[in-house]
């Protein structure tokens, strides 16, 4: 399971005072919408944004407790775009759930070389299932393609038990040829002629 592991503590302070720390101030949302205010430390929390993404799945440690949760809320601050408060949805793991999962092209320098480039179209996959069993990322290598193919969901390696809700011909990225741009040396640039003749007239 491609999950992170997060320790929260409980929360005394206002948010605004936290803020100063090197903590952040944040929620656990439980069953029956209960809700227990939190904080995180930030670097914790940067890193595991960082590696994978906003809606990252988590395990969260809290007192002697440990639960399985989806990151559901990042709020950043509009000039700084530190972050300043997270909550996370505890569920259990077998819960069904809808999720958008990135998709990670890789390959793309390989193709250059071949005078080829990666056109993205969709970043993201819809799919549903477990929640537990459903990817972080899913990674597709477009080294050995050519121009022409196209990258669907036949390129994702996903568990049997996930289900795309995407359309079935959804096409997320193309190979296509890159186009040269030809130059002839010969040819003076239009201002070097024209200054040229400037000085002959002279």
């Amino acid at each position: 399971m491609n999950t992170a592991t997060l320790r929260a503590m409980e929360r005394t302070e206002k948010p605004k005072k936290l803020r100063k720390t090197e903590f952040v101030p944040g929620v656990l949302n439980g069953p029956n919408a209960v809700s227990v205010p939190v904080k995180f430390q930030i670097a914790a929390l940067n890193k595991i944004i960082t590696k994978h993404g906003i809606n990252a799945k988590v395990w969260v440690e809290y007192g002697d407790e440990k639960k399985f949760g989806l990151m559901k809320e990042v709020q950043k601050h509009p000039v700084s775009g530190q972050i300043i408060h997270a909550a996370i949805q505890l569920i259990p793991t077998d819960q069904e759930i809808k999720m958008q999962v990135p998709i990670q092209f890789h390959g793309n320098e390989a193709l250059e070389k071949k005078m080829m480039q990666l056109l993205i179209l969709k970043s993201e996959v819809e799919v549903t299932g477990e929640a537990a069993k459903i990817p972080g990322v899913l990674v597709v290598d477009a080294s050995e393609m050519i121009t022409g193919d196209n990258v669907t969901a036949a390129h994702f390696d996903l568990p049997a038990t996930i289900k795309i809700l995407d359309a079935e011909d959804e096409i997320y990225a193309m190979i296509k040829d890159v186009k040269e741009t030809v130059i002839d040396i010969e040819e003076e640039p239009k201002e070097e002629a024209e200054t040229k003749a400037a000085v002959e007239e002279e």
